[in-house]
C-alpha cells in the first residue's frame, strides 16, 4: 500500500496513521532509519535483547563464547590467547 506525505521545511515528515497503527509505533518510540538501494526504510529499533542470540552465535563461530565478560579483561585475555595477538 502506498500513501503520500509532504516533507516540511525542517525536513520532517508524518508517517501515515494506518502505518503507525499497523507497526505499533507510538510517540517516543525509537525507530531505525536506513538508506538501502536508494530507498529510505523505517523499522523498529533493534534492542540489545533482540540482538543477543545473533551476537552469541557469531561469538560461538569465532570460538569466543567461553570468555568472561566482567570488566573486559577476561574477554581480552581469552581473545589474545585464542588468536595469539
Amino acid at each position: 500500500m502506498t500513501q503520500y506525505t509532504t516533507i516540511t521545511s525542517k525536513g520532517q515528515l508524518t508517517i501515515p496513521a494506518s502505518f503507525r497503527q499497523e507497526l505499533g509505533l507510538k510517540p517516543g518510540k525509537k525507530i531505525a532509519v536506513s538508506l538501502v538501494a536508494g530507498a529510505i526504510t523505517i523499522q523498529e529499533q533493534t534492542t540489545l535483547d533482540a540482538l543477543r542470540p545473533q551476537l552469541h552465535e557469531q561469538m560461538r563461530k569465532k570460538g569466543t563464547t567461553g570468555a568472561l565478560a566482567g570488566n573486559g579483561a577476561g574477554f581480552t585475555a581469552h581473545v589474545k590467547k585464542k588468536y595469539a595477538s
